[in-house]
């Protein structure tokens, strides 16, 4: 879903005691009737936590439907796909959302890496860094 903010709202935002990831983000500026001002347009999805399997999951469901995926993927590998378009489009997305949430190895024992700040924003830098912080099993 697409928002914006006169705040830049970070990787993640909490409301209503629901836990969002932002992306896309794009500072730009906005003149109206009050003068000039910083805004921010971003995307954003519900997530259950901030590791990354969960981010991808919902940025992919955000844009294709599971039916929707599975059909594509089948279609593919059958030779069915009418417009290969389409099917180039939903791997784009694929190797989009993976540069979002490039991460580092998980640790065995957490099993799962967990997301915080990114040290290079992937829409303005190509190649994506992240720092992990690895949560310890309990």
């Amino acid at each position: 879903m697409k928002a914006n903010s006169d705040n830049n709202p970070g990787k993640f935002t909490e409301s209503k005691g629901k836990l969002f990831f932002n992306f896309n983000i794009v500072e730009s500026e906005k003149t109206d009737e009050h003068g000039t001002r910083t805004v921010f347009d971003y995307d954003y999805v519900e997530v259950k936590d901030k590791a990354s399997g969960e981010i991808i999951r919902a940025i992919m469901r955000d844009k294709y439907t599971i039916e929707d995926e599975i059909a594509l993927i089948n279609n593919k590998f059958r030779g069915e796909v009418k417009d290969i378009t389409e099917y180039d489009d939903y791997q784009a997305v694929r190797v989009t959302v993976k540069a979002i949430t490039c991460i580092a190895e998980p640790d065995p024992i957490a099993k799962e890496p967990i997301i915080e700040e990114p040290i290079v924003d992937p829409i303005k830098e190509p190649i994506v860094e992240l720092a992990v912080k690895v949560e310890p099993k309990k």
